[in-house]
């Protein structure tokens, strides 16, 4: 139990941390913004092949490599956002008197499509196995559908079994 903590911690670290980096990045003059889009863009491939790598994978190895890839590909995301690439209808500011329900409209217009493509990116996210079963689930919450199942077979010492 301790380990599984331990490792969520250092995983929102890590996220916080390249949060950070995402957020500097963001904050550079526009002359620069197209060449780190380059770099998130290449960070965002690589992370790509990572995720259809680990996808088969069943070790530590696999989840560091699945970890790290979703990372960069969720930090090309919000790097699209921060850069005003992926945002949504609204680009103008907020009236002063808006309130409640229509504050909240006006704001989801401004973020909509961002948004749209995280819930995307996350559903893309498992890509396949090698094996050529496709993997279901929300990304590291759950690779495939039995989770509860697995982890179950897990805590009782069976070894683990492919999607």
């Amino acid at each position: 139990m301790v380990d599984l903590a331990i490792a969520g911690l250092v995983a929102l670290f890590v996220w916080w941390l390249a949060t950070g980096v995402v957020m500097f990045a963001a904050w550079q003059s526009d002359r620069w913004q197209k060449w780190l889009m380059v770099v998130f863009t290449i960070g965002a491939l690589a992370g790509c092949a990572g995720l259809y790598a680990s996808a088969g994978m069943q070790s530590v190895t696999g989840t560091y490599l699945g970890f790290g890839s979703a990372l960069a590909v969720w930090a090309w995301l919000e790097a699209t956002f921060l850069f005003g690439l992926i945002t949504g209808p609204r680009h103008s500011r907020c009236p002063g008197g808006a309130r409640g329900l229509r504050r909240f409209r006006l704001a989801f217009l401004a973020v909509r499509d961002h948004e749209l493509a995280l819930l995307a990116g996350a559903r893309l996210s498992p890509c396949s196995s090698p094996a050529g079963k496709t993997m279901r689930g929300f990304g590291p919450i759950s690779c495939c559908g039995d989770a509860p199942q697995r982890q179950a077979e897990h805590l009782h010492g069976a070894p683990p079994r492919a999607c």
